[in-house]
């Protein structure tokens, strides 16, 4: 028999943001290659490592590419450099740009089996004709 404490129970234990519909709050590929490469400036306060790893620091030959980072500060490369994504962080900020999910969730039709009578120690009755 199953206690109430192993049935599904989705959203009792959250430990990251719900990014069901992060498309529509934040609808820019750019800011969200930002808060991959430096999520603390898009987002004071964030807890989420940077994902640098999806980035690449390229010389600039000629022109700058169009998708390189506009980053500024200490974040900004060294003169002659810039950050580009990769295509892995370009396919993961297109991705979070689709989540887009404005239709407002139902709860589930589920409902827990309800416990059999408590006992009351009372003889047992039948539905026999009386003698």
């Amino acid at each position: 028999m199953l206690s109430w404490a192993t049935w599904v129970q989705p959203g009792v234990r959250r430990i990251g943001p719900d990014l069901s519909n992060v498309g529509s709050r934040q609808n820019s590929v750019t800011w969200h290659l930002l808060h991959l490469y430096a999520p603390e400036t898009m987002v004071k306060g964030s807890t989420m490592p940077p994902y640098r790893f999806l980035f690449e620091t390229r010389r600039i030959v000629g022109r700058p590419s169009p998708d390189a980072l506009p980053l500024s500060g200490d974040l900004a490369p060294k003169t002659g450099f810039e950050i580009v994504p990769k295509e892995e962080a370009k396919a993961l900020a297109a991705y979070l740009v689709s989540l887009n999910a404005d239709v407002p969730l139902t709860e589930s039709p589920y409902t827990p089996p309800t416990p059999p009578p408590a006992s009351t120690n009372a003889p047992a009755t039948t539905n026999a004709p009386p003698k």
